[in-house]
């Protein structure tokens, strides 16, 4: 699925990235990997007796995509609450994974991410995002 952004019309309208959600921002380094297949297989679990076996991201190698994609997390507090994997191609930023921890699903911060992701598309001056796979984790409408 590929969009043209605008800054007037949003994907993930209307859940704002909040200064609160901002500060909890932070990239992750390859020590993080371990922690990004966690959060990722957690997210995911529930989906396994629905379609009768693990989603995809749950079996992705993560040493490799924090090395490769830019992995950003969202900490509330001490808590890792979520993460958006995203990979810059030359004409569009894909989105690659979206996962909320069970704990954080339903209160918006996928959406959160997504408009994260819609900011750094704009400031890498991509007029376009494309969603690849699943999201994981109940996004707000």
């Amino acid at each position: 699925m590929q969009n043209k952004l605008s800054p007037s019309e949003s994907l993930t309208s209307p859940t704002p990235l909040t200064d609160a959600i901002r500060a909890g921002l932070h990239r992750a380094t390859l020590a993080d990997a371990t922690a990004v297949r966690d959060l990722t297989r957690v997210a995911y679990a529930k989906w396994v007796p629905v379609i009768g076996r693990e989603p995809g991201p749950m079996n992705a190698d993560y040493d490799l995509a924090v090395r490769n994609h830019m992995v950003d997390f969202l900490r509330l507090g001490s808590e890792l609450a979520a993460l958006i994997q995203m990979r810059p191609e030359i004409d569009h930023l894909l989105i690659v994974n979206v996962a909320v921890s069970p704990a954080h699903q339903g209160h918006g911060y996928g959406r959160a991410l997504l408009s994260h992701a819609e900011e750094l598309a704009r400031s890498r001056a991509v007029s376009q995002y494309q969603i690849s796979g699943q999201i994981c984790g109940r996004v707000q409408e």
